[in-house]
C-alpha cells in the first residue's frame, strides 16, 4: 500500500471532527494485520477460530465436506446483533481466507480507494473550516445551500484517483439550481423525487378491492386500509379536485382512473410509536406521514401532491396546497422528506442491499467450490461487500456512528428499524418486476412519468438475459440442477439463513435458478445504486433531505409561521443548524462517492472461463455501454427538454456490480 497516498494512522485517529465514527482500538484504514485483530481475537490456535471455511472447526471448506457436515456448520458463522438480520460474525471471521482473498476482493485496492474517500472528506471539510465564514453558525436558509454547493464543488478536487476504484468527484447527477431558494421547495420537484430520487421504490397506487371476491386484489394500497388512517375531517375530495384541476372528479373516480397515489411508512410509524425508541433523541422530532398524490398527463408536471397527513393515526393534522399556509405546507414536505430519506437509507438501502446479502455471499464462498460456475458470476458481484459493511458498522450504525448521531431517531430507533425492515423483507421483494407489481407501479397507462421503471427496466433486461444464457451453457436440464450437490447445499443454506422469506430449500429447475441470480444480482448492482447514489446529490442537503427535524407541530412559534416564499431564515432551527447540516453533508458524501468496479465488465478476469463465457460477459457488457446508455441519454434529453430533472443514476456509465461503498 502507497501510505503517501493515504492517511496516516495517526491522522486518521483524529478522526472528522464532525464525528465520522473512526474503529475505536485501531483505525480501519491502519495495517491489515492491525485489522485482523479487530474482527478476529487471538486464539490458541491462531486463524483457526476465525475461519469462514471452519466454522465451528472441522478444518474443511464446506464444498468439501459431507451435506450433512456444511449444513450444522453453517450457523456457528453468524451473528444476528443487527435487528435478527443474519450477518457473518465478525469474531470468527477470518480475514486471510475471506477478506484479502484475492479470488473475493482486491482487499488492498479497495482499502485504498475508502481511505481516499475519508481523505477527500476530512480536506474538503478543513477547508470549507477556513473559507465559509460561518463561523460555527448559520443564521440563514441560504447558508444551508452555500454549504452544500461548497462540498458538491470542492470534494476530492486536490485527491487522486486510487488505482482501482473511481471518487466520483462532483457527483453523479448534481444540479446547481435544484438546492436554491426557489427550487428545493417546489411542488413539482418534491413530486418528481419520487418517481426518480433518492426513494424511488416506495410509492404505491391506490386501488379498490375486487367487487368479486373471486378476483385477485391489484398491487398498490387498498383504499379501505388507506381510508381508515385518514382524518375524516378532511375534505380529500376536494383535494384532489384541487390537484387535477377538476371541478368534479371525486377520490373514488380517481382511484378507478388509476391517478391516486401514496406513500405512506408502516415500518417507521411502529418505530416513531414505539416509546421505547428514541423518537425524541436529542431533542428531534420524528413523523411517520402519508402523502397522497395524483398522476397527471402533463409532461412538465407528471406526479401532484394533493395532501399531507402527519402521522398514520386518523387524528392527525392534514395539510395541503389548497388549504394550508405557505408556512405549513412547507414544513409538511420536510417532514415527508424526512420520512422518506431515512426509511430509503436505513429500509431500502442498508438492511435490504448491504445487510440480507451478506447471506447469500457467506453461503456461496462456502458452499460452491471456485470452479463452480455460480461462484464465478456471483463473486464479482459480491466484490467489497463484507468490507463496507464491516466499515460501515463502526463508522456509520455502531452507537456513536455519524448515521446513528445524525438520524432523527438515535441510534436505538435505527436498530429498532433495521428489525421492523428485516422482518417486512421477503424473496419476492428482491425481483425488479414484482416489486413494481406489488406497489401497483408497473403500468406506464396508469403512472405515464415514472424514470426509475422505465429506465431500470432496460437494465433489469441485460441482467435477465445475460443469467438465462449463462445458465444455459452449464446446465441443459432440471435434472442437472437436481444434481449438482454444491448448488443444492448453496441453496439450503440460503434458506436457513433467511428463514420465513419465501426461499425453498432445494433448487429444482433452471427457470428457479435464473430467477435467484437475476435478483441477486439485481440487488447487488441495480437497486443498491438506485437507492445509494442519489444520497449524494440529495441527502447531502438538509433542505432537500432532512435527516432529522426538530420541532414538533405544535412547538413551531408564531414568528416561525410567518415565512414567506422570499424569507424563510425563521426555519432555521427547524433543520438543526451548523453541526448536524455538517454532519449530514459528510455522511451522505461518504456514502456515495466511491464507485469501485462496471457491470458486468469482468469478463477478462473470469479464472476459470472459457471463450463463450467471456464472450457472453463481454456482449452484455457491450448492450449496457452502448445501446442501453444511448436510450437513457434519449430520455434524459427528453426530460430536460421537459423543465424535468435529469435521471443519470440507471446510466450504465455509472453503475457498478457490487456493494462496495
Amino acid at each position: 500500500m502507497n501510505t503517501g497516498k493515504v492517511m496516516s494512522v495517526q491522522r486518521m485517529k483524529m478522526g472528522l471532527w464532525v464525528g465520522l465514527s473512526i474503529l475505536a482500538a485501531t483505525s480501519f484504514m491502519s495495517a491489515r494485520a492491525a485489522f485482523v485483530s479487530v474482527l478476529c481475537p487471538p486464539s490458541e490456535e491462531e486463524g483457526l477460530s476465525c475461519d469462514l471455511r471452519q466454522c465451528p472447526g472441522e478444518g474443511v471448506p464446506p464444498f468439501l465436506q459431507t451435506p450433512a457436515q456444511a449444513v450444522l456448520s453453517y450457523d456457528a458463522c453468524l451473528t444476528y446483533e443487527y435487528g435478527g438480520v443474519p450477518m457473518l460474525d465478525r469474531r470468527i471471521l477470518n480475514t486471510t481466507y475471506f477478506l484479502e482473498s484475492e479470488t473475493i476482493v482486491n482487499w488492498p485496492n479497495w482499502t485504498v480507494a475508502f481511505e481516499l474517500t475519508i481523505a477527500a472528506t476530512e480536506a474538503a471539510t478543513a477547508q470549507f473550516n477556513l473559507t465559509s465564514g460561518f463561523l460555527n453558525n448559520i443564521t440563514t436558509i441560504q447558508q444551508y445551500a452555500e454549504m452544500y454547493h461548497f462540498f458538491m464543488e470542492h470534494w476530492g478536487e486536490d485527491i487522486p484517483q486510487p488505482a482501482q476504484g473511481h471518487l466520483m468527484k462532483g457527483g453523479i447527477g448534481y444540479d446547481p439550481e435544484l438546492v436554491n431558494s426557489s427550487r428545493w421547495n417546489d411542488d413539482n420537484i418534491f413530486g418528481q423525487l419520487r418517481l426518480m430520487g433518492n426513494n424511488p421504490v416506495q410509492l404505491q397506487r391506490v386501488v379498490l378491492a375486487p367487487t368479486d371476491s373471486n378476483l385477485p386484489t391489484p398491487g398498490g394500497m387498498l383504499w379501505t386500509e388507506l381510508s381508515a388512517m385518514l382524518n375524516q375531517t378532511f375534505d380529500f375530495n376536494e383535494a384532489v379536485r384541487y390537484a387535477l384541476n377538476d371541478t368534479s372528479t371525486s377520490v373514488t373516480q380517481a382511484i378507478n382512473r388509476g391517478e391516486l397515489y401514496v406513500l405512506h411508512y408502516p415500518l417507521l410509524a411502529r418505530v416513531v410509536g414505539d416509546p421505547e425508541s428514541s423518537g425524541a433523541y436529542f431533542n428531534r422530532s420524528m413523523m411517520a406521514p402519508i402523502a397522497l398524490f395524483v398522476a397527471t398527463k402533463n409532461d412538465s408536471y407528471p406526479l401532484r401532491p394533493v395532501a399531507i397527513q402527519l402521522g398514520h393515526a386518523n387524528t392527525s393534522l392534514v395539510h395541503s396546497p389548497s388549504t394550508s399556509s405557505f408556512f405549513w405546507w412547507t414544513v409538511s414536505k420536510l417532514y415527508v422528506n424526512n420520512a422518506d430519506g431515512l426509511v430509503s437509507q436505513i429500509v431500502h438501502h442498508l438492511v435490504n442491499s448491504h445487510f440480507v446479502s451478506e447471506a447469500f455471499a457467506a453461503a456461496a464462498f462456502r458452499q460452491l467450490p471456485p470452479t463452480h460456475p455460480v461462484h464465478q458470476i456471483l463473486k464479482h458481484h459480491f466484490e467489497g461487500l463484507v468490507q463496507i459493511n464491516t466499515a460501515g458498522f463502526e463508522l456509520l450504525v455502531s452507537e456513536h456512528g455519524s448515521v446513528s448521531r445524525v438520524a432523527g431517531f438515535g441510534h436505538e430507533g435505527l436498530l429498532e428499524l433495521i428489525q421492523e425492515a428485516y422482518g417486512d423483507w421477503t424473496y419476492e421483494k428482491m425481483d425488479f418486476e414484482a416489486d413494481l407489481l406489488a406497489r401497483g407501479v408497473d403500468d406506464s397507462g396508469n403512472l405515464p412519468y415514472y424514470p426509475f421503471r422505465d429506465d431500470g427496466r432496460k437494465l433489469f433486461t441485460v441482467i435477465q438475459e445475460t443469467v438465462h444464457d449463462y445458465v444455459e451453457l452449464f446446465y441443459c436440464s432440471n435434472e442437472d440442477i437436481t444434481n449438482d450437490a454444491p448448488l443444492q447445499n448453496f441453496m439450503f443454506e440460503i434458506f436457513l439463513h433467511h428463514q420465513h422469506k419465501g426461499f425453498t430449500p432445494n433448487v429444482t429447475s433452471v427457470a428457479q435458478l435464473e430467477t435467484l441470480l437475476t435478483r441477486i444480482i439485481y440487488i447487488n448492482s441495480v437497486h443498491h445504486a438506485a437507492v445509494n447514489y442519489p444520497i449524494r446529490e440529495l441527502g447531502s442537503s438538509v433542505l432537500e433531505i432532512p435527516f432529522a427535524v426538530f420541532k414538533r407541530p405544535e412547538e413551531f412559534t408564531e414568528m416561525e409561521k410567518n415565512v414567506t416564499p422570499d424569507n424563510m431564515d425563521a426555519l432555521v432551527h427547524f433543520l438543526g443548524g451548523y453541526e448536524h447540516a455538517l454532519l449530514q453533508d459528510l455522511t451522505a458524501t461518504q456514502l456515495a462517492s466511491l464507485r469501485f468496479s462496471d457491470l458486468f465488465a469482468y469478463a477478462d478476469v473470469m479464472e476459470y472461463a472459457d471463450h463463450k463465457v467471456r464472450s457472453l460477459i463481454k456482449d452484455a457488457r457491450a448492450k449496457l455501454t452502448v445501446q442501453v446508455q444511448e436510450e437513457i441519454n434519449t430520455n434524459n434529453e427528453w426530460r430536460v427538454q421537459h423543465n424535468l430533472l435529469r435521471y443519470p443514476y440507471m446510466e450504465p456509465r455509472i453503475m457498478p456490480n457490487s456493494i462496495a461503498i
